[in-house]
């Protein structure tokens, strides 16, 4: 039966096949031998739409930025890097200037409070409440490909924490923070204590124990 149809098939193709060659030596005699030109036209026009649709649809070429209507667009964690500083902290605090330095090939602008929260463990699950904000938000800040910006995170140390409060003590594997303005998470480590110790953070969610202000330039 799969024979039969197969030849009963291949019938079918070759009619279909001498019905267009009959065709189109028709419309090249009474066209006075144009059609040849026709159809190669007609080709290169197809290839050629063919080619603009692909480009149209697929990622940016190599060495082109993103689209930037208006200025530059805002820094996100994809294209930063973060390291922290240390500076002078309160009594009982222990402040880190967060720096966030433009890795990408284009300018980007950054503004606004950086999330941040303490984590721990491999997985990062969070420690407490996120960083309360500290100040008022600044100017708008543009980084050109290798510039910086820093904010100030001040974290209260656990042995100020006051006696008798339900502190949860926790050891600490480092911040999370996240970019103002973006959705998408970096991961800096911690130092240690002066000690060599470890750090800790209060699991209990009702104490501030983190601060951020705003972003500054450099």
């Amino acid at each position: 039966m799969k024979k039969g149809f197969a030849s009963g098939r291949t019938g079918q193709l070759l009619l279909v096949t001498s019905g267009v060659m009959a065709a189109a030596l028709t419309a090249g005699c009474s066209n006075g031998g144009n059609a040849g030109s026709s159809a190669s036209t007609a080709a290169r026009s197809t290839i050629s739409s063919t080619t603009t649709a692909v480009s149209s649809s697929g990622s940016p070429a190599a060495g082109s930025g993103p689209a930037q209507p208006g200025g530059a667009s805002k820094c996100k964690a994809a294209g930063l890097r973060l390291d922290l500083k240390p500076t002078d902290g309160g009594m009982g605090k222990a402040s880190q200037l967060m720096v966030f330095t433009n890795v990408s090939k284009y300018s980007c602008t950054i503004a606004g409070f950086p999330g941040v929260s303490y984590v721990t463990g491999d997985n990062g699950s969070q420690v407490g409440a996120p960083a309360q904000h500290n100040g008022t938000e600044t100017p708008q800040v543009t980084l050109a490909p290798g510039q910086a910006a820093s904010s100030r995170i001040d974290m209260q140390e656990v042995e100020a924490v006051p006696q008798g409060t339900d502190c949860r003590p926790t050891a600490l594997r480092g911040l999370r923070v996240y970019p103002p303005d973006d959705t998408a998470a970096m991961f800096v480590s911690l130092p240690p204590l002066a000690s060599g110790d470890q750090r800790q953070g209060c699991a209990n969610p009702a104490i501030d124990q983190l601060a951020v202000a705003p972003v500054t330039s450099g």
